[in-house]
C-alpha cells in the first residue's frame, strides 16, 4: 500500500480515536506498519524450534516461565534482534507517516533531513549522512563479532561432547 494513502488513513482513524497528530499516534503507526515483518521473522524461527528442548527442561523440573526465559528466548533471540533491526529500518523509512503524524514542534530525523535538504545540501546534511553510515557500519561489525563469537562458543561446546 502506498505510504501516502496509509499515512492519510492513519490520520483519519487516529482522529476518530482522539489521538490526532501526537507522539502516541506516531508510535502506534510505527508499530502497526512494522509488526507484520517482525512477526513473520520470529514466527519462522519458532516454527523451526524443536519441542524437545522445552520438554527436557520441563522433565528436569523447570516451570513454564523458566523454560520460556532460559530455553525459548535464547533460541529465538537472533530472530528477535533481526526483527527489531528490520522494524527500525521500516520505521525510519516511513517518511510520509512521520510527516503526517509527528506532533507540532517535534521533528523526527527523516523529517528533519527532508527539511534540511529542501533548502539545499549543506555540510550539516553531509555530516548527518556520514554519522548514519558510520553507525550502520559499527552496528554491522559489532553484530558480526557477537554472532561470530557465539557461533565459536556453541561449536566448541558441541565438539567436546
Amino acid at each position: 500500500m502506498p505510504a501516502l494513502i496509509l499515512a492519510a488513513g492513519f490520520v483519519i482513524v487516529f482522529g476518530w480515536f482522539g489521538l490526532g497528530s501526537g507522539s502516541v499516534g506516531l508510535i502506534v503507526a510505527s508499530v502497526v506498519t512494522s509488526m507484520p515483518f517482525v512477526v513473520l521473522i520470529v514466527s519462522g524461527r519458532l516454527r523451526e524450534l524443536q519441542g524437545s528442548y522445552a520438554e527436557a527442561a520441563r522433565s528436569l523440573g523447570a516451570g513454564p516461565l523458566r523454560v520460556f526465559f532460559t530455553i525459548t528466548v535464547p533460541l529465538i533471540a537472533p530472530s528477535i534482534v533481526a526483527g527489531a533491526m528490520l522494524a527500525f529500518v521500516i520505521t525510519f523509512n516511513n517518511f510520509a507517516i512521520q510527516l503526517f503524524l509527528a506532533p507540532i514542534g517535534i521533528s523526527t530525523l527523516p523529517v528533519q533531513i527532508y527539511s534540511m535538504v529542501r533548502l539545499g545540501v549543506t555540510p550539516d546534511v553531509d555530516a548527518l549522512a556520514t554519522i548514519i553510515i558510520l553507525a550502520t557500519i559499527v552496528l554491522v561489525v559489532v553484530i558480526n563479532w557477537i554472532t561470530g563469537n557465539a557461533a565459536k562458543i556453541f561449536t566448541a561446546t558441541n565438539r567436546g561432547r
